[in-house]
């Protein structure tokens, strides 16, 4: 025999085990609960392979500037990965200690450091201040890099069309215009 708070509320009840668990639920319910869970199957997977993650992830939650990354830095897409979110680098310059460079350094979207170096403009000798140095994205992530110049090192892409290099190989301005910029036919 059942006893307790459970047993007086359903006593004298006929079935009142089956009554105390049974849940009425309209068929209106049921058909709304079905109809929603099989949108998100379905829309779902839809959603990301359309490109909402990449909105969600550009439009909803931009990815955020490291705080110890100078002002102008500026943020690269890399090319995405299946399950990923905020991939990519950021890339940023100030002036050197020195004052005679422009120190430079790209970080992961997760603040690590992956590359650091001096650099200095193609178009003159000198550094550029930090205030005016204009930096936009690479056309493809990919042209960022001075691989097919033998070398692992990044390039700075600045507002006026010209380019940062390393003070390593500066010397090869000439050649990583060409293959950035190639001449019209």
């Amino acid at each position: 025999m059942v006893t307790g708070p459970v047993y007086a509320l359903t006593e004298g009840l006929r079935d009142s085990r089956c009554r105390l668990l049974r849940v009425k639920v309209s068929h209106r319910a049921m058909s709304f609960l079905f109809v929603s869970i099989a949108v998100l199957v379905v829309g779902a997977p839809l959603f990301w392979m359309e490109g909402g993650l990449a909105w969600l992830q550009k439009a909803v939650f931009p990815p955020r500037r490291p705080r110890f990354m100078p002002v102008n830095s500026i943020s690269i897409d890399a090319p995405s990965l299946p399950i990923s979110w905020h991939h990519g680098w950021w890339f940023g310059c100030g002036l050197s200690s020195s004052g005679a460079t422009n120190y430079c350094r790209l970080v992961g979207a997760d603040g690590q450091e992956i590359y650091a170096a001096e650099y200095l403009p193609c178009a003159g000798d000198s550094p550029i201040d930090e205030t005016s140095v204009r930096l936009v994205a690479p056309p493809h992530s990919t042209d960022m890099w001075l691989f097919s110049e033998g070398h692992d090192d990044v390039v700075g892409f600045l507002a006026d069309g010209d380019l940062l290099l390393p003070v390593a190989v500066r010397n090869k301005c000439g050649s990583v215009k060409s293959r950035l910029f190639p001449a019209p036919q």
